[in-house]
């Protein structure tokens, strides 16, 4: 079995065993707070990357088609950054190490997967994380969300005070 196949193989083995149900491309499970949806990434054929996305059940209800449709977005490593090296040295394809994608995907299904499903399950749990800063290095797309029409700054006028 190739290194991208062990890494996806494992990967998708946890989320499907926190129950993640597949939808298309992305693994998706729903909680109280958000829909959280999940994918695997690969990058010239020499890195794989997890994308995490949370779509808030109080601005839509909808299951996005990819993770980057979601109202916010961020690679694992960055919600999670006391495992980075961890969570890139399995998705490294040039430096395989059956044991480190192992260990992996055992903290993936124990510890992270756990923790992610809280956010989307438990205020408390999620401002906990938005204090801790895990949440704060990714894409927020909320404004597809809300009514927020674009404004071509020529039409705007610019009044003095």
């Amino acid at each position: 079995m190739s290194a991208s196949n062990s890494f996806r193989n494992q990967t998708i083995k946890a989320f499907l065993s926190r129950g993640f149900k597949r939808s298309k491309d992305i693994y998706v499970t729903t909680n109280s707070l958000a829909i959280l949806s999940a994918n695997i990434q690969t990058v010239h054929n020499a890195r794989c990357y997890i994308n995490i996305g949370f779509n808030f059940t109080e601005l839509t209800s909808e299951v996005p088609e990819k993770v980057e449709h979601s109202n916010c977005y961020y690679r694992l490593e960055r919600i999670f950054p006391e495992h980075r090296e961890l969570i890139l040295s399995a998705g490294d394809y040039e430096e395989v190490n059956l044991h480190v994608i192992n260990t992996f995907a055992l903290v993936l299904s124990e510890k992270l997967l756990p923790e992610l499903t809280g956010m989307t399950s438990n205020v408390v749990a999620l401002r906990k994380a938005c204090k801790e800063e895990r949440l704060s290095q990714g894409l927020t797309l909320l404004c597809h969300f809300v009514e927020i029409k674009p404004v071509h700054f020529s039409t705007l006028a610019i009044v003095p005070p």
